[in-house]
């Protein structure tokens, strides 16, 4: 009974301590960095660079991009060895009447890791549908369209 009860009382004070720590220092992984009307997830540095540290993030990235957030002014530093990669950062998005192009405009620092890709000239980020000489129209990069 002595044992459970000391036991009991160590979690309680180990649980108190946590309720202690600042929110901002359990938050600090993963902030909610907003991109145009649309939120998504990254974490956000000290000198406010989003950190591109995954796939992951390289999609939210992509999808930003897509949904017409051209991330003017805003960095992205990559922090670790990433891919492969199978989405541009821009490039061609189908609407009702037309497609249209997706133009990234932010900062993009590699900080000296590697970004493998594997790129699909004729996916649905690159098809324009408009073909010449029997190839499509749009270029194969990370960044199609700056």
């Amino acid at each position: 009974m002595k044992h459970t009860q000391k036991a009991l009382s160590v979690l309680l004070t180990f649980v108190m301590l946590i309720c202690l720590i600042p929110a901002g220092i359990l938050a600090a992984e993963g902030n909610t960095a907003t991109i145009g009307n649309d939120s998504y997830e990254f974490t956000v540095d000290a000198e406010g660079n989003y950190l591109i540290q995954s796939e992951a993030d390289w999609n939210a990235l992509s999808d930003a991009v897509r949904a017409k957030n051209t991330c003017e002014g805003i960095n992205f530093k990559q922090t670790a060895n990433i891919g492969p990669v199978t989405q541009p950062i821009g490039g061609w998005v189908a609407s009702d009447t037309n497609h249209e192009k997706r133009y990234f405009c932010g900062n993009y620092d590699g900080n000296g890791y590697s970004l493998t890709v594997n790129l699909d000239s004729q996916s649905e980020y690159f098809n324009n549908s408009v073909k010449k000489s029997g190839a499509y129209s749009n270029y194969c990069s990370p960044f199609p369209y700056v």
